[in-house]
């Protein structure tokens, strides 16, 4: 498989190049953690909580497996994800 083909390899790819492009990069885990209010985790954990209505999940790791295998899903949580940052919180994605 090509390098670029792997999305972890991309998406490490994609964060290296946009932190050397701009001064003010963070990542999406340290905005929620470090730059997120407890009402916006809820808000965001509520918006994305709505795409998994009406699947039964028993554990965080059936999630990841969901996830995983469900490239439509997957799709729409980074689309909500990505809708929320820039909607919610105004910030724009490189």
């Amino acid at each position: 498989m090509p390098f670029f083909e792997n999305r972890a390899h991309g998406g490490t790819l994609g964060s290296l190049a946009s932190y050397l492009m701009t001064s003010d990069f963070k990542s999406v885990v340290e905005i929620i953690q470090n730059e997120m209010t407890l009402e916006q985790k809820k808000q965001f954990t509520n918006q994305i909580g709505k795409l998994f209505q009406g699947i039964q999940l028993k554990d965080a790791a059936a999630g990841m497996v969901l996830l995983a295998s469900k490239k439509n899903l997957k799709g729409a949580v980074i689309t909500e994800m990505g809708n929320y940052f820039r909607n919610e919180l105004g910030l724009s994605f490189l």
